[in-house]
Parts: structure tokens; sequence; C-alpha cells
């Protein structure tokens, strides 16, 4: 059967679901671009999958969507869930009645697993299949290994990657993509090399992978050199890798290979165009460009233009596509709504942040902390822990991130009480473990609410753990400084000199210490230290105004000539 058009082929494709011929419904799913389909097509063929039970179609569809822009809608992600638990639910009962397992069986009943995100189930298919003769089969062990690096105990996945005899692509893609996906990025790096030594050659999801992991990184050396690889083995063409290394690009600010790469593929599709918009270039421009080629504007799109608006501070910009927003998009995301709020926060207009958070008619975890932070942000600590109580009247239970960004409101606000109250509600009511930055952030707000003693108790019964943690030791020494503190900001500082010695502004905070406690000495000799070191001159300040008719600068510190 030949189509011609999108149109057509995904019209066939639906018309292929009713009349429930699932084989010849992928294989005209597979002629069309991922990017193009919408998610009405990928969620009728999935539901066929999980009618039929046809587990191999039901991942071949899955491949597809996580390469697409509809990767993220919920209601595809619910549809997900509910093909992996029919899966797993059918393992179960044909176990039960009698049948023996193959690879193929265990490899996807993992797969399932590792997609519910079932620790507990997926360890009891590992006991299952250790007992097994396929404890040792290829399939199997990448399958163990991929669900291990994502929902089990990093360092096992590992373990038993180096033991599989025969590790295919697929077995180096799973350890790759596993530390990419618990954010151990320099070990994802460094197997990556090792891929290559050992005579590989990547695939799209390899370089979507590294890519990843080199963006989080800003290492744009290592981002060029995955650019070269990917052009050397065929792969620039590929719309995932080539978004990826696009997406990288972007975060290591290096705009102008960004666009080139961009400008260089035949087929722009929103997700390259996504990863664009957050190269630093003018969002709203790129925007148009976008919509003139006749992509379309999805949520995810459409939220990364706001966060590049926000990034910019480019209110204007940002209330362009708010307006875009408001006209085409008839049901409220999420997703859109959280951005807008904290471009509005970030460019100073509370308010509008405010008044876009209680228009979205539905309101999760984000929204709130986005709300949090940007009452915090602007001084409005009683209007932040107001809202952590009505967020948990409302049973949005608040996370990790809400809590640091409560602390830190109150922090601001001076209230620190309330924010020592909170670290102990996070620890003892919610369950939640108190990452560093909680520590630094209570540390912070007891430094600079005058409780220097409590802080550095904090930091006491730490001991060795925090030894190494430099924005607890700045915080301390921050409240050293506010409070005149001369003896114990210069042990602090001497603990900030051993681990960030190239960090000049340690320096700066303990000689203005030793300026207002009038040890005028002391504090030339470290502005001395300074200078001798070769510390680069600091920019001057300015201040930037948006202005209806044009855009003006006023410079800072010690220049006398002022701007109309």
């Amino acid at each position: 059967m030949v189509f011609h058009g999108l149109a057509q082929r995904q019209e066939a494709v639906l018309g292929l679901c009713r009349q429930r011929r699932l084989g010849e419904a992928v294989r005209a799913l597979l002629s069309c671009n991922p990017s193009s389909v919408p998610p009405l097509i990928y969620s009728s063929v999935l539901q066929l999958c999980t009618d039929l039970m046809a587990e191999k179609e039901g991942r071949s569809v899955h491949e597809l969507i996580s390469i697409s822009a509809a990767k993220n809608d919920p209601y595809l992600a619910t549809k997900l869930v509910i093909f992996y638990e029919e899966a797993f639910n059918t393992f179960v009962l044909m176990k039960r009645d009698g049948w023996k397992a193959n690879q193929f069986a265990y490899s996807s009943v993992l797969k399932a697993c590792a997609e519910m995100e079932s620790a507990v189930n997926g360890h009891q298919i590992h006991a299952q299949i250790s007992k097994s003769r396929f404890s040792e089969n290829p399939f199997v062990e990448t399958a163990l290994v991929d669900f291990h690096a994502k929902w089990g105990r990093i360092e096992h996945a590992r373990r038993l990657f180096d033991e599989t005899k025969n590790k295919d692509l697929t077995s180096w893609n799973s350890m790759i993509s596993g530390y990419v996906f618990r954010r151990l990025d320099h070990p994802a790096i460094h197997l990556f090399k090792s891929f290559l030594r050992h005579g590989h050659h990547p695939d799209h999801f390899t370089f979507a992978s590294v890519a990843k992991a080199c963006s989080r990184l800003r290492d744009a050396s290592m981002v060029n050199q995955i650019h070269a690889i990917l052009a050397k083995t065929g792969f620039q063409h590929h719309i995932l890798a080539v978004g990826s290394v696009i997406d990288a690009y972007a975060k290591c600010k290096n705009t102008q290979t960004a666009r080139l790469l961009y400008d260089s593929l035949p087929e722009k599709d929103l997700i390259s165009s996504t990863a664009l918009i957050s190269s630093g270039e003018d969002p709203v421009e790129l925007f148009a460009m976008i919509n003139r080629a006749g992509l379309g504007a999805d949520n995810v799109l459409l939220s990364a233009s706001i966060s590049a608006c926000a990034d910019l501070l480019s209110l204007s910009s940002g209330r362009q596509i708010h307006a875009f927003i408001f006209k085409k998009l008839p049901r409220n995301d999420t997703a859109v709504g959280n951005s807008l709020i904290d471009m509005y926060a970030k460019s100073g207009e509370i308010e509008e942040a405010r008044r876009v958070f209680e228009e979205m008619p539905v309101r999760n975890v984000i929204s709130w902390t986005s709300m949090i932070t940007a009452s915090g942000r602007h001084g409005k600590g009683e209007e932040a822990l107001a809202m952590v109580k009505e967020m948990e009247r409302e049973g949005c239970g608040a996370n990790e991130v809400t809590f640091l960004a409560a602390m830190s409101a109150c922090g601001h606000a001076g209230l620190v009480e309330e924010g020592r109250r909170l670290f102990q509600s996070m620890v003892v009511d919610h369950g939640l473990s108190p990452r560093s930055e909680h520590f630094a952030c209570l540390v912070d707000l007891l430094a600079r609410g005058g409780k220097l003693e409590e802080a550095c108790e904090v930091v006491g019964k730490m001991g060795v753990a925090c030894l190494g943690w430099s924005s607890l030791w700045g915080a301390l020494l921050g409240g050293c400084g506010v409070h005149g503190e001369v003896g114990l900001g210069e042990m602090v500082a001497a603990r900030l000199f051993h681990l960030e010695p190239g960090r000049w502004v340690n320096c700066v905070v303990l000689s203005n210490l030793y300026a207002s406690a009038r040890l005028w000495e002391d504090a030339r000799r470290i502005r001395e230290m300074i200078r001798e070191t070769g510390r680069p001159r600091k920019s001057c300040g300015y201040s930037l105004l948006h202005s209806l008719r044009k855009r003006e600068t006023a410079p800072l510190l010690g220049y006398t000539q002022h701007f109309n």
C-alpha cells in the first residue's frame, strides 16, 4: 500500500487501526516523520497493541514516541503505562498456568518493570532469571542492565554490564543512558570513550545520551568532538541525533554553531527547533521563523520559548508568546503555565505571575514551587509560607525543591524561626532527606539572622560530610560578613580558599569583613593578594532599562557621567 502525503498516511494509520490490522498500521506509522505525528495517532496504535497484547509492536511504537514531539504528552504517557501493565499482568498469568518463559519474554517483562518504575517486580523477575538457563543470555543481560541502571542500584548495573561477555550496541546504550538517567554525566562520557576504543559505532540513541551529558556539564570541547563523530558516522541529518547536539551547543552558549547546524538540516522538525530556541538568540524571531516554516508549535516548544525569554529577561518577547498561547491553545497546559509563572517572576512582574498561577485549572508541585520561589525572590516570605500551607491543604505534597524554595524565601525575609521549622517539617513530617543545598540554606538562614553559634553547631554536627560543600561554607562566610565576626570569618575563608582557590569572591568578602572591622592593613593585604595573582578586572556594572521607545544603560560604580 502506497501513501502520498503526511495527512494521507496518518489517516491510513487510523483506518488500519479501526480494521485491527496492526502490522500494516505500524508499518504505515514507521513511514511518517515521528515529529509530525500527532498524539492521537500514537494513542490509537498503542491501544490496539494493548488490546491484541502485541508486545513487540508496542515497543516499536514506544521507540517512535521517545524521539517524537509527543513524548511529553501526559495522555500518551498514561497509555504507555497501561500497555506495559498489561504486558506484566499477562506474564504473571502465563507463569501461573505453568508456561515456561524464554529470553524474549524475560527481556520484555523487565522492560515493562522499568517503564512502570516497579523496582520490586523487577527484582522478583531478576530472581527468577538467576534460577533459569537464560541468566547469561545477551538479550536478558541487556534488559537487566537497563532495569538496574534506572530503578535498581547503578553499581549493580555496572557489574552486570562488565560481566556481559558479548556486549552489543544495545548493551552499551543501556549502560550509558542509565548513567545519564541518574545524572552521572562524567561516568557516561568515560564509558562512551571506552565504547569508541573498543571499535564500536554509535547510533542515534548513543548520540542523544552523550550529548545530554555534555550539555549538563557545559563541556563545549566534548560537544565539538561528538559533532565530529556524528558527521563521520553519517548521522548529520538524523533528527534525534542532530537535535541533541543542537541542544548541547545551545546549553554551552555556542549560539552560532547551533544555528549553523540547524540551518544545515534538510528537514526541520519540532525537536531540533525546540533545541534551537534555547540557544540565546531572539526567541520571538526564532518562534516566528518556526511558524513560517509550517512546523506549528506544541507545548514543549512553547515552554522552551517562554523559558528563553525568562533567561534573557525579555518581558516584551515573553508577552508576545503569551498572547500567541492565549489565542491558539484552547486547553491550558500545566507545563506552559509553569514557564509563564517563572518568566513573569524573573521579569519583576509578580502580580502577572500570580494571575497566571490562579488561572491554571490544574496545578502540580512545580506550579506551587515556581510561585513560592517567585514570592521569595520578591521578598514576600510570609506569602511563600502561606502558599506552602495552601498547597498541602489542596493535597499537593511538597517535595525537596519546594522546601528549599520556601526556606530561601524565609532567609530573604528574615524569618529565621519559620525557616528552621520548615527544615524540621521536611525531615520529620514528610520523611524527605535533606541535600547539601538544604543544609547550606539552613546555615545561611541562621547566620544572616544573627544566630552564628547555632549555624556553627549545624556544621559541627555534620562532621566530615560537609567539608567539601563550598556552598555551605560560603553561606557561613556571608553571615560573618553581615555581623562582623572576624575570627570565625577568617577560619571559614581559609576552608573556602582550599575548596575554591580560583574563586575571588571569597577574598573580596573577607577583605570587606576586615574593612568593616576597620582592620585596614588586613583588608589591603587581601586586595594586594588578589592583584598579585592576576585576577581579571571586574567589568563595570550597569542598569538595564526597558522602555517602550528605546533601550538605555546607566553606568555605575565610580562613573560620574549621566544619561538622558
